[in-house]
């Protein structure tokens, strides 16, 4: 897990083509949610999403997400959340791999937190599960760019 403070930084941790470079400086709240390609190698998933209360199972390991074939790098728009991470590697699957959506569930115990807010990007290899959308104080709508990048 890295972590960016803005769209240029980004494109130094990972390579992403210009135009999507540019999309993501000029996005804004009127910008239509969707998915937005940009070659073969890189999509872009713009959405609006609520954040939530940190998802656990019965042995208290929160329930994360990784995905095989794409770096995600997710870049917020406006609102703030926190991410939690932590290594896949020797964690229970918790729900089998979707090849079609290109994602696994693991049960992750231990794990590390990290807030982040607008102008801000997180970027996640495939190693890294992580569990997005998690708020920080309240409960909030956020605008999110979730970068895919062909790994």
């Amino acid at each position: 897990m890295i972590k960016v403070n803005n769209v240029d930084e980004l494109n130094k941790v990972v390579a992403i083509p210009d135009e999507a470079v540019k999309f993501l400086k000029e996005i804004n709240q009127d910008t239509p949610c969707g998915k937005y390609y940009f070659g073969d190698t890189c999509y872009i998933n713009l959405m609006n999403c609520d954040t939530h209360a940190i998802k656990f199972n019965d042995d208290n390991a929160a329930i994360m997400e990784a995905h095989n074939e794409y770096i995600d790098a997710q870049f917020l728009v406006s609102g703030e959340e926190k991410m939690l991470y932590g290594s896949r590697e020797n964690m229970p699957v918790h729900k089998e791999y979707n090849p079609e959506k290109d994602v696994v569930f693991y049960c992750v115990k231990p794990y590390r937190e990290i807030c982040y807010k607008a102008g801000e990007a997180i970027v996640l290899p495939p190693e890294d599960a992580h569990q997005p959308n998690c708020c920080v104080n309240e409960p909030m709508t956020l605008k999110k760019a979730v970068v895919k990048i062909k790994a």
